[in-house]
């Protein structure tokens, strides 16, 4: 029952986020948080460097999976360290991996992409498991079986990558084909759930000109899709069904991710087929070989107290904080606009 309520928790806290989310961030007022004056212009006023709610939430997305996957590893009475060294190792990789694979195969210098970093993690995340468990578990006296550290990362992976889809909304990139475009029934949702992005500053409009046009609500599709199989899987992993958790996450989440492409408007490289559906295909047939690939682990029933008891300690709660700020000023300082701030005193307050 415990189980039940958390997801339950968790699931109703996503829809109250997803409701205000999908309402307000195409509005213009959501594309920056703030913005901080660096040099001063020879008629007076300041070049400033703008910081966006794309790192809010992208900040966010990684906080809230770095977040569960300690209470899913804390379960299982995986020590908070050996935990916090699997996400690192993830990390080192996954964050400068999601702006090099833009630069490699959409020739930009500038940019993110959330279907490379995926991609990559999917690769390293089998060794991160593997070496924190050959030589940390030996120090720690833990045991960290293959299966159940895969079925957290990617039940995570998959929470972390629909909650990072609000980022997108707030810059108005990945964003999907203009409804009068499409037929059918993808055409009947797209009038009934619409997206219209506000701002000349945002993706959507320098890049394509389609502000202020219905567009389809590719993120929020991924927003909800990936919301509900983090929720389902993670109910799965905390019953101990390891190897149901691991798959059905990889599998929805990369069959979704080679789909939605084709409802996409924004430039994706070159190809009918574009370099990241070749990841996702490529991830799609890992997921599904993981139930042979991927030795069975012990019998284990989750024990949910531990995890959130874990999670509650300072060194945890510290390191989400100092994980989330580092990457919203890496994610959050805008490299593709700039602002001019004029300052003045109100001499009526004087």
């Amino acid at each position: 029952m415990l189980n039940l309520a958390f997801v339950l928790l968790l699931a109703l806290s996503l829809a109250a986020l997803y409701a205000w989310a999908f309402r307000t961030l195409p509005g213009e007022r959501w594309q920056f948080l703030a913005s901080a004056p660096v040099s001063k212009q020879a008629e007076g006023g300041w070049t400033a460097v703008n910081f966006t709610y794309y790192g809010f939430f992208s900040a966010l997305a990684y906080a809230l999976s770095v977040a569960l996957f300690i209470v899913l590893m804390g379960s299982l009475d995986i020590p908070l360290a050996a935990s916090l060294a699997v996400v690192a190792a993830v990390l080192a990789l996954c964050v400068p991996a999601s702006n090099l694979l833009v630069r490699i195969v959409e020739r930009k210098r500038y940019g993110f992409t959330v279907g490379g970093a995926s991609f990559v993690g999917l690769l390293t995340a089998p060794i991160a498991v593997w070496a924190v468990d050959r030589y940390l578990g030996p120090m720690l006296d833990f045991h960290l079986p293959l299966a159940p550290g895969l079925a957290a990362m990617a039940v995570c992976h998959v929470l972390g990558e629909g909650v990072g889809r609000l980022a997108c909304i707030s810059f108005g990139c990945c964003y999907g084909k203009p409804v009068a475009e499409t037929t059918g029934w993808i055409r009947a949702l797209g009038e009934r759930f619409s997206f219209r992005f506000e701002g000349h500053a945002r993706k959507i409009s320098f890049a394509s000109s389609l502000d202020r046009q219905a567009v389809l609500p590719v993120q929020a599709l991924t927003a909800v899709l990936f919301a509900a199989v983090s929720v389902l899987s993670a109910w799965f992993f905390l019953e101990g069904r390891f190897l149901l958790a691991l798959p059905l996450a990889l599998v929805v989440s990369q069959i979704w991710r080679t789909y939605s492409e084709t409802l996409r408007a924004d430039w994706r490289g070159g190809g009918s087929v574009s370099a990241y559906q070749w990841m996702a295909a490529v991830a799609l047939l890992v997921a599904l070989a993981s139930p042979w690939l991927v030795p069975p682990a012990p019998a284990a029933k989750p024990d949910l107290i531990s995890g959130l008891v874990i999670l509650w300690t300072p060194e945890a709660l510290i390191f989400l904080q100092i994980l989330w700020a580092i990457l919203f000023f890496h994610t959050g300082r805008s490299t593709q606009t700039s602002a001019r701030l004029d300052f003045s005193v109100r001499t009526d307050r004087i």
